[in-house]
């Protein structure tokens, strides 16, 4: 599994499979961009709240990594809405992110429209 990097750095790529060969532009993965979001919100949660992923959690990571190349079922983005919706503050993703992380360390920046726009077509509130 490679390793999530959430701060700024010089050289700001999409994960690879972990290989050598990876540095060359032709191994390097095509991720889907609304994927690629709920891949960077299932990495952040445990960051902004200080956790280990586990169980379920950890399932729709690897599936973000065994499917990047495809745009999310709207249910996994619920799935990881609704763990965001369980912040014992009532803040968004967004907002975490902004007071925890930003605060003491140089965060990249971090858009989750793609998955407010999955869960906007259906109805449902989103917390990124």
């Amino acid at each position: 599994m490679p390793l999530f990097n959430p701060l700024v750095s010089h050289s700001e790529t999409l994960p690879t499979d972990g290989n050598k060969k990876s540095e060359d532009k032709q191994y390097i993965k095509k991720w889907n961009p609304a994927m690629y979001q709920l891949y960077n919100a299932d990495c952040l949660i445990p960051i902004c709240w200080k956790q280990i992923i586990r169980g379920g959690r950890l399932s729709t990571k690897v599936n973000c990594l065994k499917y990047y190349y495809s745009e999310p079922y709207w249910f996994r983005v619920k799935t990881v809405n609704n763990v965001i919706q369980q912040d014992f503050k009532n803040r968004t993703l967004t907002e975490m992110i902004n007071e925890e992380l930003r605060t003491t360390n140089n965060i990249r920046e971090f858009k989750f429209d793609l998955l407010t726009q999955i869960l906007q077509k259906e109805g449902i509130k989103s917390f990124f």
